[in-house]
């Protein structure tokens, strides 16, 4: 897969990280608005984190810190899951990651 396939572009310069997403993505996806900004405000997360390290994401500190409800947040989270964008480490675990086929790291 090369770069122009992968669906979420995080480029650190010097200190700072900064997330996109890819337009065809989000289509080949049929993610909803909502969804994208749901998607990108787990960029951060995942950058904080570590590219390929899990994050510990449970659904009330999530749907406090992103001030949406815990249904929507589930439902947000199982499509991801669903469509491959998210990987949970184990069934009822709290550790996700973005699937890192989909994920392009670049250091400038």
């Amino acid at each position: 897969m090369g770069i122009i396939d992968k669906g979420i572009y995080i480029l650190q310069i010097e200190d700072e990280c900064i997330g996109f997403l890819n337009m065809d993505f989000i289509k080949n996806f049929d993610l909803k608005p909502n969804e994208v900004e749901f998607v990108k405000n787990l960029i951060p997360l995942q950058i904080d984190k570590g590219i390929d390290d899990w994050m510990i994401l449970r659904l009330d500190d999530i749907a406090e810190q992103f001030n949406i409800p815990k249904p929507t947040v589930s439902r947000y989270m199982q499509k991801l899951k669903q469509t491959n964008i998210l990987v949970q480490e184990d069934f009822r675990s709290p550790l996700w990651k973005f699937n890192p086929n989909i994920v392009h790291y670049e250091i400038r």
